[in-house]
């Protein structure tokens, strides 16, 4: 198996970068469909609307040198003039005097995308361009920046109103040395409504419910984790389980548009391929999904919704599961209900992820054997054997959350049914904004708004080591609270704007700090209480429907 999945990721390699709605998604969908068919029992492409942005050249140039570059989708055509001011970080004193200046910053080593706060930061302080600078040796990067910081489904502002392009770490500390002199940041890039392809091929079983073993086939640069090798397995898999006899129907889906895409100039615009899949067909069918994406080096993760398939998962394959993650295709699912996981290892991959050396020579290819193990084991269990999630798991959940807001709970069985209802309505995504700025990944979690319970918690503290005089520890705990903004819609979830107390305790003014502390802990019991009453609600409301 090793040596067929090894082959059919150097033929995918061969189709280069892969942009949903290009020449080259529509070779490479022809390349996947032709060779799922000889396997499958059907195969059909869906044709999902996309906006799809091409680069076609890029150019820094500065004292004569001109610096190889890549530029963040999704900018546009510019060419610009203007001094180079060199920022350190998001809250750089440096960034008042950005106006009429081209902003170097370098990406974050935690977090890659965080760039797009820094290109909303160069926006606001009237930049005309922004340079961004690898923290890894000797690559090329593509994130997209769109200008918006809270991730909406739908339209977003309108093109990103200033270049943006990438360079290597070599070339920003060459760039940081000519700070101040005049630099020339020229694009060729365009946008225009096309149209990317999802694959779906089927194995029938004897029964109609689904078992989806998923991918995507656009990517950036070469994208040989992320994610020519999903692709790859989900071809290796239409053989292996072909030769089975399934209880369960067995999808295999290789979906466009999960790197961007999503029509006009979305904040929200990864993930749109799964997202439009879901919406347009009936999921009611779906039993669960097994989806791939950047397996290739350190600890394999599985991300895993509702808490019922995280258990089931976690005993099968024998990893500890957390909740599913809302940057991969999985999320499509698990925010309708139905029980979705993603098998990966990105956090251990943040070096190569979305770079030019996103390469085979850069996969650790026993993390990859354990990876596709984990998931052939996934669909063995669920698809041929037919094994059953036991959605029991969510009563536990339900108990520890009437222990957290001290309430009781009507106790009651639950079907999978009510587990499907359970998932899509209290587990979702949230991005955290944080006072200092931070940068934060997309977080998931069980009913969101009991995090206020832990916000209470820390200024508590806070409290307690402001009057011991210590200002340095209660400024790093208050710093830790953010405002929480659910994924999709832009909605605030219930939290806490403590960027004045923080700003009060920058400044050493403990009077004034104090004073907003406790009126904040004077308003404890009614936060908490209207958490309480929308836990009530949304349960009664699901039991009900």
């Amino acid at each position: 198996m090793k040596t067929e999945l090894r082959e059919y990721l150097e033929d995918i390699l061969g189709f280069g970068e892969v942009v949903t709605g290009s020449r080259e998604e529509e070779k490479l969908v022809e390349y996947i469909v032709s060779s799922l068919e000889e396997y499958v029992d059907s195969v059909a492409t869906q044709r999902v609307p996309v906006m799809s942005w091409r680069e076609k050249y890029a150019a820094v140039e500065v004292g004569g040198s001109s610096i190889k570059s890549a530029v963040l989708p999704y900018t546009l055509s510019f060419d610009c003039e203007a001094p180079l001011l060199y920022i350190r970080d998001i809250r750089d004193k440096k960034w008042r005097s950005a106006e009429d200046k081209i902003v170097l910053v370098e990406f974050h080593r935690r977090d890659a995308d965080f760039v797009e706060d820094y290109y909303v930061k160069a926006v606001e302080a009237g930049a005309l361009g922004l340079i961004a600078f690898d923290y890894f040796q000797g690559v090329l990067r593509r994130i997209v920046v769109t200008g918006v910081k809270e991730y909406r489904r739908g339209c977003g502002e309108g093109p990103p109103p200033i270049p943006a392009v990438a360079v290597n770490r070599e070339a920003g500390v060459f760039l940081i040395k000519r700070e101040g002199e005049k630099v020339r940041l020229y694009t060729e890039a365009y946008v225009r409504d096309s149209h990317g392809y999802n694959v779906e091929a089927s194995i029938y079983g004897k029964l109609e419910e689904e078992v989806l073993l998923t991918a995507h086939h656009d990517h950036w640069f070469s994208g040989a984790a992320d994610n020519c090798l999903g692709v790859s397995l989900v071809i290796v898999a239409s053989r292996h389980f072909s030769e089975k006899c399934l209880k369960r129907t067995l999808k295999l889906v290789s979906f466009t548009a999960e790197e961007s895409g999503a029509p006009c100039f979305s904040s929200y615009y990864w993930t749109w391929g799964s997202r439009v899949y879901t919406e347009s067909r009936d999921i009611s069918k779906i039993y669960s999904v097994v989806n791939t994406d950047v397996l290739a080096r350190g600890r394999l993760k599985l991300s895993a919704s509702g808490v019922d398939y995280a258990k089931f998962a976690e005993e099968i394959i024998g990893i500890p599961a957390e909740l599913d993650t809302s940057y991969m295709d999985s999320y499509s699912f698990s925010s309708k209900g139905v029980p979705s996981l993603s098998l990966h290892t990105l956090e251990d991959y943040m070096d190569y992820y979305h770079t030019d050396r996103d390469l085979p020579e850069n996969l650790d290819w026993s993390v990859v054997e354990k990876g596709v193990a984990a998931a052939f084991r996934l669909v063995e269990e669920l698809a041929v054997r037919g094994s059953g999630i036991d959605s029991s798991a969510w009563r536990t959940t339900i108990r520890e959350l009437s222990v957290k807001l001290n309430i009781r709970l009507e106790s009651r069985e639950i079907d999978r049914r009510l587990a499907k209802r359970l998932t899509a309505s209290m587990v979702y995504a949230y991005d955290e904004h944080y006072p200092d700025e931070r940068p934060a990944f997309l977080k998931t979690d069980v009913f969101p708004e009991l995090k206020i319970i832990e916000d209470f918690s820390k200024l508590k503290k806070a409290r307690s080591l402001i009057e011991n005089g210590d200002l340095r520890s209660a400024l790093d705990l208050v710093a830790s609270i953010p405002l929480r903004i659910r994924l999709g819609d832009g909605k605030k979830i219930l939290s806490i704007n403590t960027k004045p107390i923080m700003i009060h305790l920058e400044k050493r003014r403990v009077k004034e700090a104090l004073l907003i502390l406790e009126q904040l802990l004077s308003l404890e019991e009614k936060y908490i209480g209207e958490v309480r009453e929308s836990l009530q609600g949304k349960l009664s409301s699901i039991v009900e429907e």
